[in-house]
């Protein structure tokens, strides 16, 4: 009991103490050893503190000391807590954690579900906390500790969930993978029905060379739900951007959109959802993350915007149209920096520019720390 009680005190050592060169070389050459035993009774916890170990030497130790709920689950032998992350389309997966686990580790671990290993690709996936009735959420840095955060949310007796998606789009992935497809299918869809990647003329028409993809794209969704009849006016509704649902007749988008429905009737639900992506993909802005602006710091944007964020470059565009009122590369971001006002509001300043020239747009917005 005692040599047990003495593991436990250097399990929790190694995540929150950072060690010298000296010291590390040992301690890293001992935990090894026992790991490599699978006959000890201590291989198990040998193997937690080898991996806590790295992970300090990697990422630095805790930020915050360990919460009461976590000293007592040590005590009684308990190292590990199941989180329980929402992926877009109502997915959800249960993820077992650490004290040394951080947010990249979850990241991958579902990315891996995915065949996504390269780290590059990992890293346009976000984990985030949603606040639920505050409308606000947390970006987590791939480099936290998950029980850091979770300790310090669970101190403010705050409900939250756990939500994974893609907030980068800058690398094609083929979506050969029932996951990666589901979530890349809910992500776009949601941009889509928003109208987000629908552009529409001066005056708030949809643009003729877009209408036939507009009804394909409608079809595909309605077989994407499994449905092996055409769709009927209250289902059309949810089927097209509200933006454009006036342009035509209830009778005529049910006509147009049942000819369409009958070419591609012969496609599973995942090859309709595969196809809507791959479709919506071609459509202006696809590919982007989008983000509610209150206010810009911009005589040429009197009113609320869309900022849009893709490999192109950050546009800023009008709520009704989604037409670019003026776009900045992405090697022309300096830096950013949120700030959060007096009265709660925040904001986010965008330094464009070079070595010469700057400027800084301010842009008042709940999503700042998404952003930045």
């Amino acid at each position: 009991d005692s040599c047990g009680r003495g593991w436990r005190l250097i399990y929790i050592c190694t995540s929150f103490f950072p060690c010298s060169m000296t010291l590390q070389s040992y301690l890293l050459q001992h935990f090894q050893v026992l790991s490599d035993d699978t006959q000890s009774i201590y291989h198990g916890i040998a193997t937690n503190c080898l991996i806590a170990l790295r992970k300090v030497c990697r990422f630095g130790p805790r930020q915050n000391l360990p919460s009461e709920n976590e000293i007592n689950a040590f005590l009684a032998n308990r190292y590990s807590k199941h989180i329980c992350v929402h992926l877009p389309g109502n997915i959800t997966r249960v993820v077992k954690t650490y004290s040394h686990t951080t947010v990249y580790d979850i990241k991958l671990s579902i990315c891996e579900e995915m065949d996504i290993i390269s780290p590059y690709l990992v890293e346009e996936f976000l984990l985030y906390v949603d606040f639920g009735e505050k409308t606000q959420i947390l970006s987590l840095e791939a480099n936290e500790y998950i029980f850091d955060v979770m300790g310090m949310i669970e101190k403010e007796f705050i409900e939250y969930k756990v939500y994974f998606k893609r907030s980068i789009w800058f690398h094609q992935l083929k979506l050969k993978n029932i996951l990666l497809t589901e979530i890349a299918y809910h992500q776009v869809l949601k941009n889509y029905l928003r109208g987000n990647i629908i552009v529409m003329d001066e005056e708030s028409n949809i643009i003729p060379t877009f209408r036939d993809k507009v009804l394909l794209l409608a079809a595909l969704q309605h077989r994407a739900l499994n449905n092996p009849y055409p769709p009927e006016r209250q289902e059309m509704v949810k089927l097209i951007p509200k933006c454009i649902w006036r342009s035509m007749t209830p009778q005529q988008w049910i006509q147009a959109v049942n000819e369409k429905f009958q070419d591609i009737f012969d496609l599973t639900d995942i090859q309709a959802k595969f196809d809507f992506v791959s479709h919506a993909g071609t459509l202006p802005h696809a590919s982007s993350s989008f983000f509610r602006i209150f206010k810009v710091s911009d005589h040429r944007i009197p009113g609320e915007c869309i900022l849009a964020i893709n490999k192109y470059g950050v546009h800023f565009l009008d709520t009704t149209t989604h037409r670019s009122i003026f776009s900045y590369a992405l090697q022309d971001v300096v830096s950013t920096r949120k700030i959060r006002s007096h009265d709660g509001r925040q904001f986010l300043d965008i330094k464009f520019g070079n070595l010469m020239i700057q400027r800084i747009i301010r842009c008042e917005t709940p999503q700042n720390h998404e952003i930045g």
